[in-house]
């Protein structure tokens, strides 16, 4: 009986540390592949949530890539933007996706509640250490260890960092004749209501970083249905107007079209254009860009 358990004990540590030895080698493999990054250099970097990741077309414009991601809040924009300048990704314009929905404290939640978090975890895992030096957020640990070490771990992976680069997305269906107030509801009365000093204030550290780096940050809102615009809480109109004209006496470009006239037909659904809008409106943006003309939505 004696000699069972000490051949039990025997074969567990033996187990425990080749397992171990796996899990260092494979951590090893992970960390030094994920140092490597490879994107492409253009002159226009384009940031922000899933409303510009579905809005504006890349191939429309004069070199430009979309790094937009589902959900991005602007402290997780803001840590990607400075992981990619540490990686000598420098370009000359960043486009910030500016709308109504980023000033809401609903994304004060994504990193705590399993309804956003676990898909967030799993696209940013490799800002791990910056996530958890957030100030003034709620973050679920556990689960962010275990997205970490899930994908760092176990298997080696060569696609680390296209986890949370993110791309152009076109939406070819149309859902126009969804329930606007439950847009509504999610993005400004997602469990309670109130505007996110954290986001505003990682917006003003997108714009720092950037000017910091000679880089030139222009704020661009996304058209919006008319319907869903009249449902948005006025406190959060107040400041999204407030923060337009704060930085438009800084020097800001900012290019609001959340209230553009664009048609039923453009829409994926009430706040989110489709492949058919996204090409309008892209191609109206590298209008602006050129410099051609001064849009009556600039600010």
């Amino acid at each position: 009986m004696f000699n069972s358990i000490q051949r039990f004990i025997l074969t567990l540590s033996v187990f425990a540390l080749f397992s171990l030895f796996y899990f260092i080698v494979i951590f090893t493999v992970n960390y030094c592949i994920s140092e490597k990054i490879s994107i492409a250099q253009k002159d226009i970097l384009i940031v922000g949530d899933s409303h510009l990741r579905s809005s504006l077309n890349p191939l429309k414009m004069n070199s430009a890539i979309n790094i937009c991601q589902n959900a991005e809040p602007y402290y997780l924009t803001y840590l990607k933007l400075k992981f990619l300048l540490q990686k000598n990704v420098k370009p000359d314009t960043l486009i910030i996706g500016f709308g109504h929905q980023n000033l809401s404290n609903f994304n004060d939640y994504k990193l705590k509640d399993k309804f956003w978090n676990v898909g967030i975890f799993d696209k940013y895992y490799l800002l791990t250490k910056d996530i958890v030096n957030i100030s003034n957020i709620d973050i679920d640990y556990l689960k962010l260890f275990i997205a970490y070490s899930r994908n760092m771990c176990l298997i080696p992976r060569l696609d680390h960092y296209q986890n949370f680069i993110g791309q152009f997305e076109a939406r070819k269906e149309n859902k126009i004749k969804e329930n606007y107030q439950k847009r509504i509801d999610l993005h400004y009365f997602y469990k309670d209501y109130g505007i996110s000093d954290l986001c505003i204030s990682y917006l003003d550290s997108i714009i720092d970083i950037s000017e910091q780096n000679q880089i030139t940050p222009i704020l661009l809102g996304t058209p919006v249905t008319d319907q869903y615009y009249q449902l948005i809480p006025e406190e959060i109109i107040e400041r999204y107007a407030l923060i337009k004209a704060e930085y438009s006496k800084e020097g800001i470009r900012v290019i609001d079209l959340t209230r553009a006239k664009y048609s039923i037909d453009y829409f994926y659904d009430s706040d989110h254009l489709n492949f058919l809008g996204a090409k309008k409106f892209s191609e109206e943006i590298n209008f602006l860009l050129s410099g051609r003309y001064l849009s009556k939505y600039d600010i």
